[in-house]
């Protein structure tokens, strides 16, 4: 959950949402906090035991694929993310910015 005002304009913008990052909405959602200069902060917990089951396709019933396939095995995630950076080439100017405070 986000709290009220802490993400950018463009948040609700479905058709550039669709466009740039339609299988991450976690890269999105992060570059509308980024860019609504909202402060971030990454989580400690690892979810790496966490199993996604769908029963149809362990049956052989379908062929959905996951979203680890396509973001992380066939760098959808990179794809996205580069796409998200370019409609907003500000991102890395922030982005910048934060990691010089932290090398001070």
């Amino acid at each position: 959950l986000y709290p009220p005002n802490v993400l950018y304009k463009d948040v609700l913008n479905s058709e550039l949402f669709m466009q740039l990052a339609p299988n991450a909405d976690d890269v999105w959602f992060w570059a509308m906090a980024i860019l609504n200069g909202t402060k971030t902060k990454c989580s400690d917990i690892q979810m790496s035991n966490l199993k996604y089951i769908n029963p149809l396709r362990e049956m052989n019933m379908n062929d959905d694929g996951t979203l680890c396939s396509t973001n992380c095995f066939a760098d959808g995630n990179d794809i996205q993310m580069n796409a998200v950076v370019e409609q907003y080439p500000q991102l890395m100017d922030i982005l910048k910015e934060e990691c010089s405070k932290l090398f001070v």
